[in-house]
């Protein structure tokens, strides 16, 4: 769901004077110019965001709704009778998920309640993530992020990879590779892999966390290893997350290499 004009929903929190408006000037008793006083948080304001972030934190917390301690944006409620309602908040984007269709309507109806709120439907995207969602599983891809980001840095005719990095990656960068003199592109690159790998992407993590350490003196080197990445998400451009159902308790199974 989305909240329509997000910010006017948030009283201001301190005070601020404008010029009246062209075409809808008044004057006082004794033809004094007038000026307006804000009583929402308009779009522009720095403070404008967290206003609405209060507010809308205040009246969760008054249905009785739970913040994550893990993540600010996401709020549980477990009634012992209804079920288990999860909603994720991203400025006026909130996806909702309950445990029953009955339940589902009854968020709804209290959210639209409070706010003005336009229903988009059944989730397929969100923040540049497509998901597929069906009654075994659901699955999130990022293909179209992909496109964009090999259209933006011209590799979108590169030649495919099947791995993200080389033999030696370990070892460090090459000594005699020069530093970049604008490393603005560089920094695109890995900023860009980044969101990748932390949506849907998990098998970057380990040579995108190695581009990253290079951010402040990166050389010609660091920048083909971020290349080749690229390569590695034309081929695999349509790998996705996928997560299914299980009819038995979740069971997580962890591994230690002592080396």
């Amino acid at each position: 769901m989305d909240v329509k004009t997000t910010y006017l929903n948030a009283p201001i929190d301190c005070d601020i004077y404008i010029e009246q408006p062209e075409g809808f000037e008044k004057v006082g008793k004794n033809g004094e110019t007038l000026v307006c006083k804000w009583k929402k948080s308009l779009y522009g304001l720095k403070q404008s965001g967290r206003n609405w972030n209060n507010m809308l934190h205040s009246y969760l917390c008054e249905e009785n709704f739970t913040q994550s301690l893990a993540d600010l944006c996401v709020y549980t409620r477990n009634p012992e009778t209804d079920g288990l309602i999860i909603l994720i908040i991203w400025v006026d984007d909130i996806i909702i998920s309950a445990t029953s269709l009955d339940l589902l309507r009854s968020v709804k109806e209290t959210l639209c309640r409070k706010f003005k709120m336009k229903d988009l439907g059944k989730l397929s995207w969100f923040l540049g993530t497509n998901f597929n969602c069906n009654e075994d599983s659901i699955e999130m891809r990022q293909t179209q992020y992909i496109d964009k980001i090999l259209s933006k840095f011209k590799m979108t005719d590169c030649k495919p990879k099947s791995t993200p990095s080389t033999l030696g990656v370990e070892k460090g960068s090459d000594e005699e590779s020069h530093e970049l003199n604008d490393p603005k592109l560089y920094r695109a690159i890995v900023g860009s892999l980044i969101y990748v790998m932390a949506g849907t992407r998990p098998d970057l993590c380990y040579i995108v966390t190695r581009l990253s350490q290079n951010m402040a003196k990166s050389t010609e080197s660091d920048l083909s290893m971020a290349k080749l990445v690229l390569r590695y998400l034309k081929g695999t451009w349509e790998q996705c997350l996928k997560f299914g159902k299980s009819e038995s308790p979740l069971k997580l199974t962890g591994f230690c290499d002592s080396d």
